[in-house]
């Protein structure tokens, strides 16, 4: 079990309080106190009720706009086959698009609003950047040429970089360290349904409407739900849910870097999520491609197909995660992450085997286990990050992090691929995008070190951010 050593502030019925900054929407029929009660209660229990609903709302609409963010970014991967064909294209040029053009933005545009994030209204900055992204993503639609394209998926990193931050930073403030991984798995799984949907909404519409309408009518429910963020989320204090609502010191941007640097935990998660970033983006931005030109799969089949799988797979994968973290968690604070270090290995043959079975069904069923396994650490490792800094610098980890694993894994890994493909194209002809997936296939090795070392080190720095494991 684990528990704050600094006290947490109590109420008159001796009950952990974490007031809001305001009041809570009418229209929700619940009063500002209410929703003390219902973050004061979320980190001690996980028992389903009333008095919890309004936190679980507030996981549940965070993990919405999660889906949303990864349902924009990944539209692209399914359109690439029309894209090249309309724009005339190389594998090069796609790889830069699905690549840096959009994660070389969102990780620089990260940090300073993750700074910013860390010292002002985080709901607030989650529905503008909700409204930025998804006029980056329609912008897409109308885009004549290769430059055009780039500077729509430049802007839709920019407005993407101010959602997974801020929204984790809130969920923290709500939910106590007890629950902490199941509320950011389930934030996690809105990624992975996001995933699924873009794949799969993407592949349709571009059948049915064209590739530039598709991101059209993609992106306009995004407004819809920016404007639920800004009139029914309510911003919690920071730290009070640990006990830590006195601790509001962030620091500079130097003070800030150097406390996260001289954490032996948080070097190694992000060396976890440079290696995942690479071989994540790697295998999912061109997975797409390798179904269209290897088994010759339409744009409605090829994203039905993958998009099912990847998002069944990797939903299935976050809420076992969460199960078995919390059950873990219960004996010892390693065993989440060593469990996590053992499905990464079992995911290292299935990976493998999606790109050399001589059938598309048989492919994407091992496609969607290597997701399944690969997503059960996502849980314990995110909120490694939130569990070993302090609350004026939760934004930042997380921005630090996002910074270094798309400059170095979701940058990188793409274009790598599509370089190596361009490379292998006149020695294996179609054959030639199957062996320049192996580069990402072949890093899911170094993922179960990683984790593994994480799990060591972890003990000594929670008791060093101040939680005390009884």
């Amino acid at each position: 079990m684990l528990d704050r050593s600094l006290p947490s502030r109590k109420d008159g019925d001796g009950d952990l309080v974490n007031q809001s900054s305001e009041m809570v929407p009418h229209h929700l029929g619940e009063t500002r106190e209410r929703a003390q009660s219902d973050v004061s209660s979320a980190g001690t229990t996980s028992s389903p009720g009333s008095s919890t609903a309004y936190v679980w709302y507030v996981v549940g609409l965070l993990s919405l706009v999660n889906l949303f963010s990864y349902m924009d970014r990944t539209a692209l991967s399914v359109l690439l086959p029309s894209i090249k064909a309309d724009l005339q294209l190389k594998d090069g040029q796609l790889g830069l698009l699905v690549g840096f053009a959009f994660f070389l933005f969102y990780a620089t545009c990260g940090i300073p609003i993750a700074r910013l994030a860390d010292r002002s209204v985080r709901k607030n900055m989650i529905a503008i950047a909700l409204v930025v992204w998804s006029a980056m993503a329609a912008l897409s639609g109308a885009a004549q040429n290769f430059w055009h394209l780039l500077l729509a998926r430049m802007g839709l990193g920019a407005g993407e970089a101010g959602c997974v931050p801020a929204g984790q930073s809130i969920i923290s403030d709500y939910v106590g360290i007890n629950q902490r991984s199941t509320a950011l798995a389930i934030n996690t799984c809105g990624m992975s349904v996001g995933t699924m949907s873009g794949l799969i909404a993407a592949g349709w519409l571009g059948e049915i409407f064209g590739w530039r309408w598709a991101f059209v009518l993609l992106a306009l429910p995004g407004v819809l739900v920016a404007i639920i963020v800004w009139t029914t989320l309510i911003e919690p204090v920071r730290g009070a849910i640990d006990g830590l609502e006195h601790d509001q010191t962030g620091g500079s941007m130097r003070e800030a870097l150097r406390s996260l640097w001289e954490c032996r935990t948080y070097r190694r998660v992000v060396i976890f999520f440079i290696m995942s970033g690479f071989a994540n983006a790697g295998l999912s931005q061109w997975w797409p491609s390798f179904y269209s030109r290897v088994f010759d799969l339409s744009l409605s089949s090829m994203g039905i197909g993958l998009g099912t799988a990847i998002g069944v797979g990797s939903a299935i994968g976050t809420i076992l995660g969460a199960v078995l973290t919390h059950r873990a968690m219960q004996r010892d604070v390693k065993s989440p992450l060593l469990i996590a270090s053992a499905a990464m290995f079992l995911a290292i043959p299935a990976a493998f085997g999606s790109l050399f079975v001589p059938s598309a069904s048989g492919s994407m069923l091992l496609a969607s286990l290597t997701f399944l396994l690969w997503a059960i650490p996502s849980g314990p490792i995110t909120a490694t990050i939130y569990n070993v800094t302090k609350p004026r610098m939760r934004a930042t980890a997380s921005a630090c992090t996002i910074f270094l694993m798309s400059i170095l894994g979701f940058g990188l890994g793409p274009l790598c691929v599509g370089v190596l493909s361009d490379l292998f194209a006149a020695s294996f002809g179609v054959e030639a995008l199957r062996y320049a997936l192996l580069l990402p296939a072949s890093v899911l090795a170094g993922l179960c070190v990683a984790l593994y070392m994480v799990a060591q080190s972890l003990p000594h720095d929670l008791k060093a951010a101040g939680i005390r494991v009884t």
